[in-house]
């Protein structure tokens, strides 16, 4: 830059070379725009406040190099998720393109003879089939790929097709009910014979799980009632999905307890509360009860019980899984 001249810059311009002060917009006589302009004499400042040693008040906003990002910063960590704000991190500092994980491709498969369709008219022993859509959007929300969302009779033969012919396109096949060890059990009956191993795990809901892969595809086979599935989602299904996609696991929260209740020893409850400022509090007053669908809704988190609690206190720190933004 020539003495006496300006570069007109936007408001998050960076210090040109030679540039040796800054004049708001407002006070200069433009030139032609995006030209080297003649400006008008700064204004002497005024007698700095007490409040304000530096000067700081009133002064032009200047961004400054590097006063966002150092040079050799990192900009993401590996694993970040591309949202909306970190891609405006990336675009920021020139970053045109980055290497990444696709998305996880997934196939749901919900059992049940008893399903029916959403808002359909039910017939006697018929019940709404809400995990299909509870899996899908919780998926999705995950960062998932749902490809194929499949309801199936309790007939072992169309699930075992379901099953063969999703796992040929998909890298995660997941289904709900018929996990435990009922003479309608068909994912436990059909699964078996693919290589998938069924066991009871240790926690509270969703004890029936299943694990193995088939055709080389990783297949999770969940329980059936809705809290089960809830739980399944966060606690086992997500890291999962992290694994196989790259995506770093969000923390859980280390949060007192606002009011206490009666846990299941043995067990790890995953019980689901609501975050207040003074801190968690069951949405279901005993803690847990799977069939109830509206407690998902209305809590912010699970709450993870240690299995040696008998009693969960007042003031009790939990890990608590975030369920809702």
């Amino acid at each position: 830059m020539r003495a006496g001249t300006a570069v007109a810059a936007g408001d998050r311009g960076a210090d040109h070379d030679g540039c040796a002060a800054a004049v708001r917009s407002r006070r200069s006589r433009h030139g032609r725009p995006g030209g080297v302009h003649r400006s008008a004499p700064h204004a002497r400042p005024a007698a700095r406040p007490r409040s304000d040693p530096r000067g700081l008040a009133g002064r032009p906003q200047r961004a400054r190099r590097g006063s966002d990002v150092p040079a050799g910063a990192e900009i993401l960590a590996a694993g970040t998720r591309l949202d909306g704000a970190a891609l405006a991190a990336l675009a920021a500092v020139g970053v045109g393109s980055v290497r990444v994980h696709p998305r996880v491709r997934v196939a749901i498969i919900v059992t049940g003879d008893e399903l029916a369709a959403t808002g359909a008219d039910l017939a006697p022993g018929q019940v709404p089939d809400s995990n299909g859509i509870l899996l899908r959007a919780t998926l999705s929300d995950f960062g998932a790929d749902v490809r194929r969302h499949h309801t199936c009779s309790d007939s072992p033969e169309a699930f075992g097709a379901l099953i063969d012919d999703a796992a040929a396109d998909v890298d995660l096949v997941i289904t709900t009910g018929g996990a435990s060890v009922g003479a309608h059990d068909v994912a436990r009956q059909v699964l078996t014979t693919r290589g998938v191993r069924f066991a009871a795990v240790a926690i509270q809901p969703a004890k029936p799980q299943g694990f193995g892969i088939v055709r080389g595809v990783p297949v999770l086979a969940l329980p059936g009632n809705p809290g089960a599935v809830h739980a399944s989602l966060h606690a086992l299904v997500r890291p999962v999905l992290a694994r196989l996609g790259g995506v770093r696991l969000p923390a859980p929260l280390r949060l007192p307890v606002a009011r206490g209740w009666t846990a299941r020893p043995g067990l790890r409850q995953f019980v689901p509360v609501t975050i207040g400022p003074e801190g968690i509090s069951p949405v279901i007053p005993g803690g847990v009860a799977a069939h109830r669908v509206s407690s998902m809704a209305h809590a912010d988190g699970l709450a993870s019980v240690p299995p040696g609690m008998a009693q969960v206190c007042t003031g009790d720190i939990l890990s608590v899984l975030v369920t809702r933004a």
